[in-house]
């Protein structure tokens, strides 16, 4: 069985929760990047801002950093990738 794992950091602490599928991983770090993304996000910050496949980073007007990964989790007897 695969789960997928979004692990959101701040300086507020590290914050996860799983999913069943990337997609719904995915989504739900793009939501909280949009709703934790400043209005008037200086060019600077922008800059160095961003969301790809499986990861975000947001520099909030250098006032706090946000972190978003998404880990595949395997669980039970599913191979892990790399092993023989």
């Amino acid at each position: 069985m695969k789960r997928y794992l979004l692990i959101a950091s701040s300086s507020e602490g590290i914050e996860y929760t799983d999913y069943e599928t990337k997609e719904l991983a995915q989504s739900n770090m793009e939501k909280a990047y949009k709703q934790l993304c400043p209005n008037n996000l200086d060019p600077e910050w922008e800059e160095m801002s961003y969301v790809s496949d499986g990861s975000a980073t947001l520099y909030a007007n250098g006032e706090d950093v946000y972190f978003w990964e998404i880990v595949d989790l395997y669980l039970g007897d599913a191979p892990v990738e790399g092993e023989v």
